[in-house]
């Protein structure tokens, strides 16, 4: 690590120190955040499951699983369409030069 800092979290209820790199900060802080949300969310949804807090969790892993493999797969057709848009303009753009350019 770069630049070694410790923080504690409080995340559902349990604290946690974590030594993390200082820029990380605020990205630590917010993950921790959005997973304590989205595992109310299912507690909420799931108010039988409640009291069962190792389900609701990986239920929750299993969400941040797969949204994440999601944003992947679409940053990926991204840089796909931008990588074959790139090599149209440049085939395009493949004509012989005319006689005033040779000037």
């Amino acid at each position: 690590m770069n630049d070694p800092f410790k923080i504690t979290l409080s995340l559902l209820g349990a604290k946690r120190k974590l030594t993390i790199e200082r820029s990380d900060e605020v990205l630590v802080r917010e993950a921790a955040k959005a997973l304590e949300n989205r595992f109310l969310q299912y507690q909420n949804k799931y108010p039988s499951a409640a009291q069962d807090k190792q389900s609701l969790m990986l239920f929750t892993a299993l969400d941040f699983a797969i949204s994440s493999l999601r944003n992947q797969q679409a940053l990926n057709g991204t840089a796909d369409n931008l990588s074959s848009m790139l090599n149209e303009a440049l085939d395009n753009n493949d004509m012989p030069a005319s006689e005033n350019d040779a000037d």
